[in-house]
Parts: C-alpha cells; structure tokens; sequence
C-alpha cells in the first residue's frame, strides 16, 4: 500500500490540534510534508538501495501525490511529527509551540533513526 502527502498532512492534523484547518490550511502544511519526504531521504539514504540496485528518489508536488514505495507506510507517523515540527517551529515566538516543535522534532529523529 502507498500513502498519499494528504494522509500524512491529515494525520499531522491531530497533534496540531487543527482538524477543521482553522490555524493551518493544506497549502500551508504541503512544504512541510514534502521537506519531511526529503529529510527522510537524507537520513536513510538506505531505503534507496534493494539488493544492489539504486532507486532514484522523486519528491512528491501535490496533497494528492503518493509517497515513493522507497518509503515504507511505516514511516507515516514519523513524516507527520515532522509536518509538527515545522508547523509549530513557524509559530516558535510562543514558548509553548517551540517546546512542541522540538518534541517533534526528536520523535522524528529518533523514530527514522529507530527503524530497520
């Protein structure tokens, strides 16, 4: 099965605490769940590898955009901590969200980093 930008966007949705996209529309979060793609890449350039072979890795462009199979489904919680990670670092000036955007941020790391 393949996951789609949209399902990791909406998934990020309830750690932001933004169902109904009042604070962050899907415009906003789309950079974020593209950058969480290519941050993943950069720290497990392994995926691209399968018996010898090199996949080229091609970003995902639009919500309705389904992630690349060179990254499992698995990795769906930890792209949508990241999509947190930068929503909340945009709004960073709050003491509160940066605390947030650092939690994120490490559930991301350790998450990607913790998976085989």
């Amino acid at each position: 099965m393949s996951m789609t930008i949209q399902q990791v966007v909406d998934l990020a949705r309830g750690d932001l605490a933004d169902p109904s996209k009042a604070r962050w529309a899907d415009a906003d979060l789309l950079p974020y769940a593209i950058e969480a793609c290519d941050s993943l890449i950069d720290v497990r350039q392994d995926l691209l590898m399968d018996d010898g072979d090199l996949f080229v890795y091609v970003a995902p462009t639009a919500l309705g955009s389904t992630i690349q199979s060179v990254i499992p489904d698995t990795y769906k919680p930890e792209l949508a901590h990241f999509v947190c990670f930068r929503a909340f670092l945009n709004d960073a000036e709050d003491e509160g969200n940066a605390a947030l955007a650092a939690t994120h941020k490490t559930l991301f790391t350790n998450g990607v980093l913790g998976k085989e």
